[in-house]
């Protein structure tokens, strides 16, 4: 955390089993502080279970990679996730800025081009995690729905629960 408070870095590795605090609070944490939300999180550990991906994925990591790895894959890894931390930035400048309405305009507007393409699932998410931001858990849910209907992604259903939470159906988000 010290050296967080120094210098912003352009990427954070963190492994998942730290001495202490563990790799996963640490990704929560830093997702919630408005310095470090925008800074791509790349999560190592042993740990390769789907939950455990998952769980990494929701605390706020961007990528993970399971241990042991040769440096050609983390390197690869690094670049995704710079790319995909190039292609969002006037995302998250905007949604910095509170301007939901021009962060969305822009997630719509790249969803289709050849330079979203890589990060259409990740477009998506994002507007619905926008949508839920600014009070509107109806548009999230049309959104996830779109998103399910491609791909059973863990988050997705996740975001699903929690629109669902969110509009008072509380059986349903349970299921």
């Amino acid at each position: 955390q010290r050296e967080l408070d120094a210098v912003l870095p352009d990427v954070i590795l963190l492994d998942w089993m730290l001495p202490g605090e563990s790799g996963l609070s640490l990704a929560k944490k830093w997702r919630k502080d408005s310095r470090t939300k925008s800074v791509p999180i790349l999560m190592l550990t042993a740990r390769g279970d789907e939950a455990d991906r998952v769980a990494g994925l929701d605390a706020g990591a961007d990528d993970y990679i399971i241990k042991p790895f040769s440096p050609d894959k983390l390197v690869l890894r690094l670049d995704r996730i710079t790319a995909k931390k190039d292609f969002f930035a006037s995302f998250y400048r905007e949604k910095r800025k509170q301007d939901f309405a021009a962060a969305i305009a822009f997630l719509e507007a790249q969803h289709d081009t050849e330079a979203g393409r890589p990060y259409r699932f990740e477009i998506l998410r994002q507007q619905a995690e926008t949508q839920l931001a600014i009070g509107d858990p109806k548009a999230a849910e049309v959104t996830y729905r779109a998103i399910l209907e491609k791909y059973e992604f863990p988050w997705a259903r996740a975001g699903m629960a929690r629109t669902m939470h969110r509009q008072s159906r509380l059986v349903e988000a349970r299921q």
